[in-house]
């Protein structure tokens, strides 16, 4: 019961930050978000940037200690940066942010064995822009 609350809280808090974020320009949104990656996960994105594909799992599980409530939460903020560097057509972050969120999403399906489809509609979205030859 007291993971499930846990995990309802970080819910709640994405849902305020996303809410703000709805009809911001990419600029200021790309600024909230930044803010909510240091106030609510205490987290510095460009620590996950600066690391190869395959160490980012292991720097939030291991390092960071991220539960899946807490990988979650990321996972949507990061699809959210890489929506916003997608409408300011930088193709670089843009592909890091949205390939970031999608091995986030992928360790969560695994490891919860439960199908969610706003994560899978995000998915979609964030595989969509990876593949948008018009931005890159």
């Amino acid at each position: 019961m007291i993971q499930r609350d846990y995990i309802l809280r970080w819910a709640q808090e994405l849902a305020k930050v996303l809410a703000i974020l709805l009809g911001k320009d990419p600029g200021p949104g790309i600024i909230i978000l930044e803010e909510s990656y240091d106030e609510l996960l205490q987290f510095n994105s460009k620590e996950l940037d600066a690391l190869e594909p395959a160490q980012w799992m292991d720097f939030l599980l291991l390092k960071r200690q991220f539960n899946e409530g807490q990988l979650d939460f990321l996972a949507h903020l990061l699809a959210r940066d890489a929506d916003y560097r997608y409408m300011q057509q930088d193709a670089e972050k843009c592909r890091l942010k949205a390939k970031q969120a999608l091995a986030i999403f992928d360790h969560l399906d695994i490891s919860q064995a439960t199908f969610s489809l706003d994560r899978q509609q995000i998915m979609d979205r964030m595989t969509r822009i990876l593949n948008d030859s018009a931005l890159f």
